[in-house]
């Protein structure tokens, strides 16, 4: 466990979190459509919901089967068609999905959110 001591009052600001949690087993290859109720120790969304207590930057690791649905549930519920007047950009925030390929076999997804996503970088 790490503790942090310092003489300063600052804090140290998080950047990043990076979630990897495992995905219940060799079940999850089975299932035709993974659900994102089933990663351990927590479901995704408690684990999301305490990642973005730290950062609005979280990457999420993902089976290759998880259901889109449920990593767009994850984003907070917001006013669709909002534009923000300095940037120009839709106050509506986004998740970008990667595919993870090794050769010609996609084995994961890797979700990106806040200012992690391609065009949000003003969230960052």
């Amino acid at each position: 466990m790490l503790h942090a001591t310092s003489r300063t009052s600052s804090a140290r600001k998080i950047d990043v979190v990076f979630l990897s949690p495992p995905w219940g087993g060799p079940e999850y290859l089975a299932a035709p459509v993974y659900s994102l109720t089933q990663t351990q120790p927590e479901p995704a969304a408690e684990l999301f919901r305490l990642a973005r207590l730290l950062t609005p930057n979280v990457a999420f690791y993902v089976p290759r089967n998880t259901a889109l649905e449920d990593i767009a549930a994850l984003l907070p519920p917001s006013a669709s068609g909002v534009i923000d007047d300095e940037s120009g950009t839709s106050g509506v925030e986004q998740v970008e999905v990667e595919e993870e390929w090794m050769g010609h076999k996609l084995k994961a997804l890797t979700c990106y959110f806040g200012g992690l996503a391609q065009g949000q970088e003003n969230l960052f």
